[in-house]
């Protein structure tokens, strides 16, 4: 049983989140899947208070129809915990009320799994910044 995550596991998931273009993203999963990680993103968006709900049930789903888990309790579990974390990174000082766009990258190698978020947050247009989170669990 491996007991440390890979070095970069939680980098890698960020400069998933990170990627800007379609292009991007997709050459950067198929390196990461040649070196033997599994990987998957999806789109975030909505007010923030409903981003808490939303964000697990999105990596979920990510990591789901990406074959990153099982559909077992303890690696949905994992996924559940790995999300919470990256969502308190992303979301701990957000205004109630502020909207938030973005996207959710998960990287799994062996046990270990990331989370990792990136988007924009703002209550008006004018006041737009950028956010992320991260999270990394045992599976």
């Amino acid at each position: 049983m491996e007991m440390l995550p890979p070095a970069n596991i939680g980098k890698m998931a960020l400069f998933l989140a990170l990627t800007s273009t379609a292009e991007e993203e997709e050459k950067l999963k198929r390196e990461y899947k040649e070196s033997g990680y599994l990987c998957g993103v999806t789109g975030i968006g909505g007010d923030c208070d409903e981003l808490k709900r939303k964000i697990n049930i999105a990596a979920i789903g990510a990591c789901l129809n990406n074959n990153i888990i099982n559909k077992t309790p303890k690696e949905i579990h994992a996924v559940i915990h790995a999300s919470l974390e990256a969502k308190e990174g992303l979301l701990l000082s957000a205004p109630s009320g502020g909207n938030f766009a973005g996207k959710i990258a998960v990287v799994r190698y062996g046990d270990w799994l990331a989370v990792a978020i990136y988007g924009h947050s703002a209550m008006h247009a004018m006041t737009n910044h950028e956010r992320v989170g991260l999270g990394i669990m045992h599976v």
